[in-house]
Order: C-alpha cells, then structure tokens, then sequence
C-alpha cells in the first residue's frame, strides 16, 4: 500500500504542477486576449479618426471642385467678352479704314472743286472781259 500512497502523490504532484501550468497558461491566454481587445479599441478609435479625416478631405475637394467650377465659368466668361472686345475692335477699325477713306477721296473732290472753280474763275474773269469790249464795240455802234 506504501506503494500505492507513493504512486499516488507522484500522481497528484504531477497533477498539481500540470494545474499550475495550466493556470499560468490560461493567465497568458487572458492577457493576450486582453492586449488584443485594447489593440481592437485603439484600431477602431484609429479607423474612426481616419473615416473623419477623409470625409473632411473629401468636404475639402469638393469646396476646390465648387471653386473650380466658377472659375471655369468665370474664365469663360471672360473669354467670352474678349472675343466681343476684338470683334468691336474689328469693327470699328474698319470703320476708322473707311472714314480715312472717304476723308481722303474727299479731299481729293475739294481739290478738283477747287481746280474748276478756279478755272471757272479764270473763263467767268474772260468772259467778263469779252463783254466789257462787246459793251464797248456796241456803244461805239450805237451812238
């Protein structure tokens, strides 16, 4: 029976040792378990955060879209009124060709009234001088 008592507290101390092993085990287990759930909460608040810093990036590029998009707007606008500023402009050069042009051929007409009023001058001027005589030869005849 010695035996058997012996046999049974090499069973039990066994036994024991194989309890606290597992106790140790079951406590590394807990802890890892536990680290593990911290790391989870700290990778929710870290995927969180990041879900607020893209919405507001993409609230951020949307405004620049919006800015974009008036200024394209603007921009053509203003395109716009260029093109009517160089079509006036066109316009009225051809205009100024045309003044000049007709200043010019004006001008040339005054020349040439000038030339025939003078030459009308001149023959009014002989003729005046042709009836001066004519008076004269016809007093001459008459008295």
């Amino acid at each position: 029976m010695r035996e058997g008592k012996g046999l049974c507290c090499v069973v039990a101390d066994e036994v024991r040792k194989l309890a606290e092993k597992t106790i140790e085990a079951t406590e590394q287990i807990a802890n890892k378990i536990s680290s593990v759930q911290s790391e989870s909460r700290d990778s929710i608040k870290n995927i969180d955060k990041t879900v607020k810093e893209v919405a507001e990036a993409l609230h951020a590029l949307n405004d620049v879209k919006n800015t974009l998009n008036k200024l394209s707007v603007s921009s053509d606008k203003v395109r716009d009124q260029v093109i009517q500023m160089a079509t006036a402009t066109e316009e009225q050069s051809s205009a100024s060709e045309m003044i000049t042009h007709s200043a010019e051929h004006s001008s040339t007409i005054a020349s040439e009234v000038k030339k025939t009023t003078d030459t009308l001058s001149g023959e009014v001027n002989s003729m005046s001088r042709v009836v001066k005589r004519l008076s004269g030869a016809i007093e001459g005849v008459v008295v």
